[in-house]
């Protein structure tokens, strides 16, 4: 069997990885870069994935990306998300809903519901209202 590792890093790669773990707030591209250069120092892909509990296939598919694609092939792709149910001037009208019944969100619900057609529960309240930094209690002061 042959054993997949990444070869010896140079000094500017070395910086890049350590720039790029620095910068980055992302925990999986900085598990990426770090098993790129425990790989580059010797250590196995078995080592590696149990340091980061992850499967031995998935370090080796790192180390491919870091081969074919370098810093890029550590970045996360693009993770849009669940489309909203609501546009942009509803969630404003759901902000001024709730401003009207802070403390009655479920007030709030059943009056989207009524205005727009539309289902949405107390956490997506509370999610467009978190979005918006607003809370309760800054709520209560408008």
């Amino acid at each position: 069997m042959k054993l997949k590792f990444v070869p010896e890093i140079t000094n500017f790669q070395k910086i890049e990885l350590e720039k790029f773990m620095e910068n980055s707030h992302n925990t999986r591209e900085i598990k990426r870069a770090n098993a790129i250069i425990m790989s580059s120092k010797g250590l196995s892909i078995n080592e590696i994935s149990k340091i980061y509990d992850v499967d031995r296939d998935t370090v080796s598919r790192w180390i491919s990306w870091w081969i074919e694609y370098g810093i890029e092939g550590l970045k996360d792709d693009l993770h849009t998300g669940r489309k909203s149910k609501l546009n942009g001037l509803q969630r404003i009208e759901v902000i001024q809903i709730v401003k009207e019944e802070p403390r009655k969100l479920k007030l709030a619900v059943s009056k989207v519901k009524e205005r727009f057609n539309k289902e949405v529960s107390i956490k997506t309240i509370k999610r467009i209202l978190y979005k918006k930094n607003l809370d309760g209690n800054e709520l209560d002061d408008l």
